[in-house]
């Protein structure tokens, strides 16, 4: 919250509930938990200016409602990423029933969980094809239909337009491409193979500008599928995530950069607890 001074200067305060009424933290000086009917409340109170920030706490911050006509501006980063929350706002559970995409770089849509009871959360997720991107950045729209799933019929329930964004490619290249880290540790069980030893793990490949992971090798059965873009310094971080059988082996990116020159980039998977050691 902003609160007047006798300068130009601005100055802020942090204010917050606490069990006694509201906290209130004057940055380097001081933090004081009271009623808000105490002397110090009401005195800061009284230079408060009405300009402020709300924040929330917890995932319920970034959550959009799903209503038809809804339109959502939303950064590649996120929706490809974890993927943004949704509450259905319409009239019954809805599922996903299909997509509309402005290019072959929208490749699907998912939500999760399938069908979302009305007042309820959930996650909404598209999928890209990171080599059909323009290196200048832009926009794609995509249009989500989604249906009710009531009684075993389903009806028309919602359309959804979804306005892509996406920074460009820096012109200034890395010295070459990249994966870590170079040794994976397992740090999950998917949840559809538990007792089957299989295991997952996040790889991320630098990327010069310009250029674009062509393909992926693996030994062990493993398997990779892209989670995110991240801009950095000089090209682009692409996060994967990497699922194997549990045993020791590697995974290689090949890397193509903007003047075609090829590189591949490897990872040794690690072992899993209990793993039976690779044969040699």
């Amino acid at each position: 919250m902003m609160v007047a001074t006798d300068g130009a200067v601005a100055h802020y305060l942090v204010v917050a509930p606490s069990r006694e009424g509201v906290a209130i933290v004057n940055p380097a000086a001081s933090v004081r938990s009271c009623d808000w009917f105490e002397p110090y409340a009401l005195q800061m109170a009284s230079r408060f200016t009405g300009i402020g920030v709300i924040v929330w706490r917890g995932d319920d911050r970034s959550v959009r409602d799903l209503a038809d006509g809804a339109s959502l501006r939303l950064p590649l980063v996120e929706i490809a990423g974890k993927g943004v929350h949704v509450r259905n706002t319409t009239a019954g559970p809805i599922r996903l029933r299909g997509f509309r995409a402005s290019c072959g770089c929208i490749t699907g849509a998912s939500l999760s969980p399938e069908q979302v009871a009305v007042g309820a959360i959930g996650t909404l997720r598209v999928h890209f094809d990171s080599a059909q991107l323009s290196r200048t950045g832009g926009h794609q729209s995509v249009v989500l239909d989604f249906e009710h799933d009531a009684s075993g019929s389903a009806r028309p329930a919602a359309q959804v337009a979804l306005d892509v964004a996406y920074g460009g490619v820096p012109e200034r290249p890395v010295a070459k491409a990249g994966i870590t880290p170079s040794l994976v540790e397992p740090d999950a069980v998917p949840a559809n193979d538990a007792g089957s030893g299989a295991v997952t793990a996040l790889v991320s490949v630098l990327v010069p500008a310009g250029g674009v992971v062509t393909g992926w090798r693996a030994s062990n059965e493993a398997e990779s599928e892209l989670q995110a873009v991240e801009p950095v310094t000089g090209g682009v971080l692409c996060h994967y995530r990497v699922r194997w059988n549990g045993r020791p082996g590697i995974a290689q990116a090949t890397v193509r950069d903007a003047r075609g020159a090829v590189s591949n980039v490897t990872a040794r998977l690690l072992a899993a607890r209990g793993a039976i050691p690779e044969q040699r």
